[in-house]
């Protein structure tokens, strides 16, 4: 024996720095016969290729042996904690939300949205791909994701300099099953829920090197509650205030497919290419009570009856080329992706006075929102743990939105376009990125330096006024030390400088009318806020236990607020400025206790201290902020099990007043049935209560507001879903290009 090697799944093989001489090559496998080449000379530099070898199964091959283990539910890594959905208790039925909840440290609020403690804004993928290419908001992606389909979920709170400088303070990456063989299989799902209903489908097809997949869906929900609003002007010395409460109901609609393939070229190389179309509708009625009042005493009562829509309509390309060195030390992955998203904006107004229509006006508006992503990434391993990664990505964002304002004119009984209100606006954004990172160990430690630096250029128009905005120009570094104490214990140290972009919406300068009594604004002028993290983390697992103890600060600059001011007319004014300083300094800490039969349970808790000051303002603001969560559940064998779950926020701390605490809580039961292909799944939501109120309240020198909103909260569910096909299907790991939320 003088030199070996191990061919790939292909067959695929090479030997080199062979040493002039005569000699043979043995092929082996276990279950096969040995067998031999003919004598091969080999002089000096000579390259040959040695024709294709067939072997012969052995008569005495072992049968199969199958090795029973399973890994932890929570497993902690250098950047992060790894949550082994497959190990756990799904909820039979459910989507990617409902799995989501079951890990410690990530909060879901009513609305769907995710936050994690201590982070300003959260990347969400999904098999590597943003979750944006699955929907037009991380709620609506999550639900197109069924809760059994899901093998692990990745989340990374130490993000790499490889992640955009904008929203990736904490990454969060579901990762579905992977299967194994040639064949098909799908799954039909629904849930129906109180408030909503879902049906969804999905089939799987691998032939060889080509991996197919689609799946479709259809989703709808209702929803109604009140607003109420109490305002106090200052400014007069006879204070005056508005009551306003508003009666809504939302309804919402949406379909959605998607299309993907991957070809394995070799061993060594795969192309990917997809296609996922969506389209929806947003439907809210309001009827809005206004009172005003001078000494308790109302001087003006009038009601407005809205009737809004919002239809959507969006599709997403994507393709991607890996290519990975015969050494495996090298792989060079070529990504692009193109967004587009159409939407038609429009609502009715109608104001009635007295019993008598006093007033109407109609918005017709159209906006376009497209972008292209190009990124080229290259990762080296010069050894086992030490590695270069480098990357290049470009991104154009172009958003319009033309809106027609026309008022009724009694008179000629038809409405005019009122021009003052209209608007047309156009913005154009460029993202050029690079970064680079380098990761090495020495002995037990492990280090990782990057930077990212991004250059982003913009330019708006609206009116028939162009603003040239300055150029953000951001480098963005960040470092991670860790060290694995011991088999139970390990520690890690993190420095990320993010920044977060203004969101369309905060840059339009477009008034919004529509309340007349509260307006607003966007500001085109608003600066990027610019956070500066550092987090501490403890890490501890043993057998069925994990419990990790985190303490972060932030320093944030140019921090994004939405300010509120009544003008002498006593109309509220609400924009969005860049305020000032923001700090937060917290602990986190969650448990987890897992096991594959009987009791588990997972609880987090974090509290964190906020200031925010805006010394041009003169205003400041401060708090402690509480949160926990907790999963727990019972699992009677491999197919049925209950669990439970009690969510909790404090009220949050915003420069010019307070958020809303909330509470939320669920139980339900879950039965799988027929081999695992039949799952159902039974639960309540916030059964205690029929309605979630939130309280908010906005302080100034010259007015204070209180809000208080009134959802309904209670609702019963009930899913079901069948998968049918082969288990296993063999479905590549590829990357995908990233989008800006």
């Amino acid at each position: 024996m003088v030199k070996g090697t191990i061919s790939d799944g292909f067959g695929h093989y090479r030997l080199n720095n062979i040493v002039a001489g005569s000699y043979y090559i043995r092929f082996t496998s276990i279950g096969f016969r040995d067998r031999y080449s003919n004598a091969i000379d080999i002089h000096g530099t000579t390259s040959l290729s040695y024709p294709d070898v067939i072997i012969c199964p052995d008569a005495n091959q072992l049968k199969a042996v199958t090795v029973y283990g399973s890994r932890h539910v929570m497993e902690h890594k250098n950047d992060g904690i790894i949550y082994n959905a497959g190990n756990d208790i799904a909820i039979a039925a459910g989507n990617a939300a409902d799995v989501l909840r079951r890990i410690p440290i990530i909060n879901i609020d009513q609305n769907g949205n995710l936050s994690i403690p201590g982070k300003m804004s959260i990347k969400v993928f999904i098999d590597n791909k943003p979750s944006d290419i699955y929907g037009s908001s991380v709620s609506d992606a999550l639900k197109q994701i069924p809760a059994e389909e899901i093998d692990k979920v990745e989340v990374i709170t130490s993000p790499s300099a490889r992640y955009e400088a904008e929203g990736s303070d904490a990454v969060i990456n579901i990762i579905t099953k992977k299967k194994k063989f040639n064949g098909t299989n799908g799954s039909i799902r629904t849930v129906i829920k109180s408030f909503n209903r879902e049906l969804s489908s999905g089939i799987k097809i691998r032939r060889n090197s080509l991996v197919y997949n689609l799946d479709l869906g259809v989703y709808s929900s209702n929803f109604y509650g009140t607003d109420k609003l109490l305002r106090t002007d200052l400014n007069n010395q006879t204070p005056t205030r508005l009551a306003q409460e508003t009666d809504f109901k939302n309804s919402y609609w949406s379909y959605y497919m998607g299309i993907g393939i991957i070809k394995v070229l070799d061993s060594l190389k795969t192309f990917t290419a997809g296609f996922r179309f969506r389209n929806g509708q947003f439907n809210r009625n309001n009827i809005v009570y206004n009172n005003y009042m001078i000494k308790d005493i109302i001087s003006s009562q009038y009601n407005r009856n809205i009737e809004y829509r919002n239809k959507t309509m969006g599709s997403t390309v994507n393709m991607g080329y890996t290519a990975k060195s015969a050494n495996k030390k090298n792989e060079l992955n070529l990504l692009g992706v193109f967004f587009s998203y159409d939407a038609l904006e429009d609502y009715d107004l109608d104001q009635v006075r007295n019993d008598v229509t006093d007033y109407k006006e109609i918005n017709r508006g159209i906006s376009d929102n497209r972008e292209l992503s190009l990124q080229i990434d290259d990762v080296f391993r010069i050894k086992e743990k030490t590695n270069i990664e480098a990357g290049l990505k470009a991104a154009f964002r172009y958003f319009a939105l033309d809106s027609k304002i026309s008022i009724f004119d009694f008179v000629n009984t038809d409405y005019l376009k009122d021009p003052v209100r209209s608007n047309n606006f156009s913005y154009n954004r460029g993202v050029y990125a690079a970064y680079i990172n380098y990761g090495f160990s020495m002995k037990k430690w492990e280090f990782r330096i990057g930077a990212r630096y991004e250059l982003t250029t913009l330019l708006a128009d609206f009116k028939d006024t162009s603003l040239s905005i300055p150029n953000y120009k951001n480098l963005a570094p960040n470092f991670l030390i860790s060290k694995k104490i011991d088999n139970n214990n390990s520690i890690r140290f993190s420095y990320k400088k993010n920044i977060l972009r203004p969101y369309l919406q905060y840059l339009n300068p477009n008034i919004n009318y529509v309340a007349t009594v509260n307006i607003s604004y966007g500001n085109p002028y608003l600066l990027p806020a610019i956070q500066h993290g550092l987090q501490l983390v403890h890490g501890y697992i043993k057998k069925t236990v994990s419990w990790t103890n985190t303490v972060f600060l932030n320093y944030n600059v140019n921090n994004i607020e939405s300010i509120r001011r009544i003008r002498p007319d006593g109309i509220l004014e609400n924009t969005y400025l860049n305020v000032g300083k923001n700090k937060e300094a917290g602990v986190i800490t969650g448990i987890s206790l897992n096991r594959q039969k009987g009791f588990s349970l997972n609880l987090s808790a974090n509290i964190k201290y906020v200031e925010i000051k805006s010394e041009a303002l003169q205003l400041s603001s401060s708090g402690f902020v509480f949160g926990s969560n907790l999963n727990t559940s019972y699992r009677f064998d491999k197919s049925f099990g209950i669990d439970a779950s009690v969510r909790y926020n404090s009220r949050s701390v915003y420069l010019q007043g307070y958020g809303s605490q909330w509470v939320q809580h669920g139980i339900g039961v879950s039965k799988k049935l027929f081999n695992d292909k039949v799952n159902i799944t039974a639960g309540a939501d916030d059964f205690f209560v029929k309605f979630l109120k939130f309280k908010s309240a906005t302080r100034t020198l010259t007015f204070e507001q209180y809000n208080e909103g009134r959802y309904r909260a209670r609702s019963f569910r009930i899913g079901i879903s069948y998968t049918f096909g082969k288990k296993d299907l063999s479905i590549p790991q590829t990357r995908q290009a990233n989008i800006e939320e």
